[in-house]
């Protein structure tokens, strides 16, 4: 075998190994497109609500320094058979002794996929820009007990059509600081 019959040889080892990547990346690529999509039924058998942490937290804004608003920490453990990855959790807070005002919240998480029997981190959801301020700082921890009667309807959603109400939660009067980094809560 002379030079050109290697040069041809490690031609075809090299188109061969390049065929047989190519070929496995489609592969991939066909079982990701041809993945089931959820169903609201199948969401709710894998996302189940293990702790949650209701209260008020103080969001100030400009010209309202001293403002709270209903928000819920939480976390999540993955019950089903499929990971979770890119869940979004929509909270709807209700204000029962407002008739008609409600305040929204909403939050991607699980980007980095949570795996069956796996609990999430705390997670935090507020009620956007609904809320309560006063002048003080004082004044607004005096008052605690005169907020507002609300409810927090928390749900999860994947997908397009995926959709389930993971729990109806009361938002207790009392203001808490949480901690930012573990999402806990202190009074």
């Amino acid at each position: 075998m002379g030079a050109e019959g290697v040069t041809n040889r490690n031609f075809w080892i090299v188109f061969t190994a390049c065929a047989l990547v190519v070929v496995l990346a489609l592969c991939v690529c066909v079982v990701r497109v041809h993945e089931k999509p959820w169903t609201s039924q199948e969401l709710a058998l894998s996302v189940k609500l293990v702790w949650d942490n209701p209260g008020w937290v103080l969001k100030p804004e400009p010209g309202l320094p001293h403002k709270v608003i209903p928000a819920i920490a939480f976390k999540v453990k993955n019950t089903g058979r499929r990971d979770l990855h890119f869940v979004k959790f929509t909270g709807e807070f209700c204000f029962l002794s407002e008739q008609g005002r409600t305040g929204h919240g909403l939050i991607v998480a699980l980007q980095e996929g949570l795996a069956p029997g796996q609990v999430s981190k705390p997670l935090s959801l507020g009620a956007g820009k609904a809320g309560y301020a006063t002048d003080t700082r004082q004044e607004l921890l005096r008052s605690a007990g005169a907020l507002g009667e609300v409810i927090c309807t928390l749900r999860a959603h994947i997908g397009q059509d995926a959709e389930t109400v993971l729990a109806t939660i009361p938002v207790p009067q009392r203001i808490v600081v949480r901690k930012a980094d573990a999402g806990t809560a202190e009074e």
